[in-house]
C-alpha cells in the first residue's frame, strides 16, 4: 500500500458545511497530476490491482467505420 495516501474506509460521516467546503478547497489546491494519482490509487484499491496487474482484454472489441477509420 502506498504510504503517501490513506484509504478512508468511512463511507459516511457527519460534518458541517464548513468542513465539507474545507475538504473541497483542500482537494482543489492539488495539482491535476496529484488528483489523478489519488484517483488511480483509489481505483487500484477498489479493484485490488496494482501497476503490475495485466488488464483482461478479452471483452474488448474493435470496429471500423465505413470510411476505414477504427475506433
Amino acid at each position: 500500500m502506498n504510504p503517501m495516501y490513506r484509504l478512508d474506509k468511512n463511507i459516511t460521516q457527519k460534518q458541517s458545511f464548513k468542513e465539507a467546503d474545507d475538504h473541497y478547497t483542500e482537494n482543489q489546491e492539488c495539482t491535476p497530476s496529484e488528483r489523478l494519482n489519488r484517483a488511480c490509487f483509489l481505483i487500484n484499491q477498489i479493484f485490488c490491482v496494482n501497476e503490475n496487474t495485466k488488464m483482461d482484454k478479452s471483452h474488448l472489441t474493435k470496429r471500423k467505420f465505413k470510411n476505414g477509420e477504427s475506433i
